[in-house]
């Protein structure tokens, strides 16, 4: 019985034991290590990577950043990452995962991108007439591109890394002409622009003037010969004929595709146009041939009469004017109607190139004194005689206003300006009309009553004219004053003046005027809207002894002086105030 208690016990310890050997019994971890745990990259251009994986795991699985590419190769991993568009350096991870390891990370380092740099042992191919093969070598921070086309020269390779040269293949220039191609190669963000030049066999061609020829007036000038050529500049000549020392040429400046000349043309002090010829020429290539004209110094003067007048009476009769000139042909002759040519120029003689002509003009007979110009003309060259012819019953005046005077002599009315003693012409004499419309500045009419046939008068506009008096003329109908904002005294006197207006429609900047005159019926000073700042207030009319009717509308009222006898006959329009005095 023991025996089998005991038989039972060690069972039981037997079992318990098993028991707790299977409580015990932990599960077999996985695996995973990865090798290098650390990849740096430079900024462009970089080669592939590989990263050893060892695994007990049945899998293996990875994840990376954006900018890093990877595939798996059995149990590598090759990784390999865009160039770097950033100035600065940037990182990021792998992640590796395999059954139940632990996950690793392997960081990954990129260098920031260069900055740009490009630079070419030369920027400028220069080609013979036979062409060639010519290599540039490239100096860049990145990989270079080559862009452009050309038929008669290739670049190769288009594109590659610092230190690797371009090829550039020249075929031969069989025309006259240079050749230039451009192409660009960029490296980043920095581009650069090669030239390839085919300069053909040698030759000279003339670039400016593109005409061959110049032409100037006495004065001379300067100007520039430009020659389009691939010859050494010293190989070229110049030679100057008929130029006699007025024409010189000197080298200025020279190119590989051409060369200048400065040449300078000095003053033509003769009466003579003149030319010459500048030849430019080089041994086996030909020449080119530049004209230069120069039109001589003109001169047009009277040689008789000496003085340039004739002083005549007033009974018709010829002279005759000797003109010394170069410009005959070309000469225009002006007279005023009552001098007229009688014959045709005759030659005298011919010295220096200026020749001198006599010509002849009639006369005719005057009423009165006039004077007038004949005058030779081309251009801003002129010469001219004053014909005076004087009569025995001369009229003079006294004219102070030199605005005045002018005005009179414009319209020939007086035979001078110069002084304020004045003869009047006969076409002064019977005058009819005054029009001070350009001749505004005007201060006085002092004088005017010598011109007796008046009977218009425009002064509108005459703003500086304080006392407007005519009465020493007895036939003016009309007289116009209109923007005469100063004028303080208007004196009609027995002239036909029977409507007259004064500031209609106008400011008037002084405080009171008078008006006089005979004959004046009507009279208009309305003005319903001051524009600039009217100051007229008084307005005396007392000497209007036929006045019968006023518009007196304004837009400050005026005070109007009448006598009784008007205040009784007067229609006033408006709204001035009669006022007996």
């Amino acid at each position: 019985m023991k025996r089998i208690f005991k038989t039972m016990a060690l069972s039981a310890i037997v079992i318990g034991m098993l028991a707790s050997c299977q409580k015990n019994k932990q599960p077999v971890q996985d695996t995973l290590e990865v090798t290098p745990t650390e990849l740096t990259f430079a900024g462009s251009d970089n080669e592939d990577a590989v990263i050893e994986v060892k695994t007990g795991a049945p899998e293996w699985n990875f994840s990376a950043d954006g900018w890093i590419s990877a595939t798996k190769d059995g149990s590598r991993l090759i990784v390999n990452v865009s160039d770097n568009p950033e100035y600065s350096v940037r990182t990021g991870k792998i992640l590796f995962t395999a059954g139940s390891a632990k996950s690793v990370r392997v960081d990954v380092r990129q260098d920031a991108r260069v900055k740009s740099s490009l630079e070419l042992s030369t920027e400028t191919i220069e080609a013979g007439s036979d062409g060639g093969r010519y290599e540039v070598t490239v100096t860049s921070a990145e990989k270079w591109t080559v862009s452009g086309s050309c038929a008669w020269c290739t670049l190769t390779p288009t594109e590659g890394k610092s230190g690797d040269k371009i090829t550039v293949a020249v075929l031969g220039n069989d025309t006259e002409e240079i050749r230039t191609a451009e192409f660009k190669v960029t490296s980043g963000t920095v581009t650069k622009k090669l030239t390839v030049v085919s300069t053909p066999v040698y030759f000279m061609m003339l670039s400016d003037p593109e005409s061959g020829e110049k032409t100037f007036d006495s004065a001379g000038g300067n100007f520039n010969v430009v020659l389009r050529t691939n010859m050494p500049a010293e190989d070229i000549k110049v030679k100057i004929d008929s130029g006699d020392g007025w024409v010189t040429a000197s080298q200025a400046s020279s190119t590989s595709s051409g060369v200048t000349y400065a040449v300078k043309v000095s003053s033509n002090e003769s009466y003579v146009s003149r030319k010459a010829y500048l030849t430019f020429y080089a041994e086996g290539s030909g020449q080119a041939t530049v004209s230069v004209s120069q039109a001589q110094k003109n001169l047009v003067e009277v040689t008789y009469p000496s003085s340039g007048e004739y002083s005549l009476a007033t009974e018709a009769t010829e002279i005759s004017i000797a003109v010394r000139t170069n410009l005959f042909s070309t000469l225009t002759v002006t007279t005023p109607e009552w001098i007229s040519s009688s014959a045709d120029p005759e030659f005298i003689s011919e010295e220096d190139g200026l020749s001198t002509y006599r010509y002849r003009f009639g006369i005719s007979a005057a009423s009165g004194s006039r004077a007038g110009n004949i005058t030779f003309k081309y251009e801003q060259f002129e010469a001219r005689v004053t014909v005076s012819q004087i009569s025995d019953e001369a009229v003079y005046a006294t004219i102070p206003d030199e605005v005045f005077r002018e005005l009179l002599f414009d319209n020939e009315y007086i035979m001078s300006k110069d002084s304020e003693e004045v003869e009047l012409t006969a076409e002064g004499q019977a005058a009819t009309s005054l029009d001070f419309s350009f001749y505004t500045r005007v201060t006085t009419l002092e004088g005017i009553e010598a011109f007796t046939n008046l009977t218009s008068i425009n002064l509108s506009g005459c703003n500086n004219i304080p006392v407007v008096d005519i009465s020493g003329l007895h036939n003016v109908d009309y007289l116009s004053m209109g923007n005469c904002g100063y004028t303080e005294q208007i004196i009609l006197g027995d002239n036909p003046v029977t409507s007259f207006s004064y500031g209609w429609y106008t400011d008037v900047y002084v405080s009171s005027v008078s008006i006089s005159g005979s004959r004046l019926e009507s009279l208009d000073v309305s003005n319903p809207y001051s524009y600039f700042g009217d100051s007229w207030s008084v307005l005396d009319v007392t000497g209007c002894p036929a006045l019968k009717s006023i518009n007196s509308q304004r837009e400050a009222s005026l005070v109007i002086y009448v006598t009784q006898e008007q205040r009784d006959r007067i229609t006033n329009t408006g709204n001035g105030v009669l006022t007996v005095r």
